[in-house]
């Protein structure tokens, strides 16, 4: 893509943007096979944010409580719209570069560059404080996200523990529990597993399911 971050970030570039994104967006829904409920859901989520938009610039109007609605219900609608555009618009091989001009979204390059394996590793926690469930939160040790999310690059994480007596011997010890697509994982396990002790380790993976390295071993109780 030629534009990294597609989201304009002045309020009055973002409104005109986002209006013009998902009016475009509901007139050729059909022509680019969008799923009605999906553009009624942006619709709504933008038409909250624009009542919100007038108010906070009428002088008439604006206070600071109305503008810190307006910049709650922005943050709301962003994810909104990102959501619809990357379900819906970024990857739709219906929409000509034309169409992604008229949207403002990047215009794919003609020859991707290969994403490589993940550099960096993960590191992990162990939530315990519900019965009988682990919820697992992972962060890059490398790219600090203020608000979370997967480090550039990468489509998730492998998850992979050993349960059993003292510690596990070695990376043969270790068995795959699944990948997740977000930084946090629930697992939940049953009442004849509470007091056991697993021990976690984890690795990012790219699009093409290609490892980075392994994380440091994590150990928790089970609840």
């Amino acid at each position: 893509m030629k534009k990294k971050n597609y989201v304009p970030t002045r309020e009055a570039e973002f409104y005109s943007w986002s209006k013009n994104l998902v009016k475009v967006s509901g007139e050729r829904a059909e022509m680019w096979q969008i799923p009605l409920p999906a553009t009624v859901k942006l619709s709504g989520s933008f038409e909250l944010y624009d009542l919100k938009y007038r108010i906070a610039i009428d002088p008439a109007t604006r206070t600071p409580a109305a503008v810190q609605d307006k910049n709650d219900m922005r943050k709301d609608f962003t994810v909104d719209l990102r959501s619809f555009s990357k379900s819906h618009l970024l990857y739709n091989q219906l929409l000509t570069n034309a169409d992604r001009d008229l949207l403002g979204l990047p215009i794919p390059d003609p020859r991707p560059t290969p994403i490589p394996p993940p550099k960096s590793m993960p590191e992990g926690r162990v939530d315990t404080s519900i019965h009988l469930r682990h919820l697992l939160h992972v962060v890059d040790t490398v790219e600090v996200r203020p608000r979370g999310g997967l480090p550039d690059g990468v489509a998730g994480f492998e998850a992979w523990r050993f349960e059993g007596e003292g510690m596990p011997a070695g990376e043969s010890a270790f068995s795959y529990v699944t990948t997740s697509t977000t930084t946090s994982l629930v697992i939940d396990y049953a009442l004849a597993d509470a007091g056991k002790t697993v021990w976690y380790r984890f690795r990012w993976i790219n699009a093409r399911n290609q490892p980075g390295p392994w994380s440091e071993m994590i150990n928790a109780v089970i609840p």
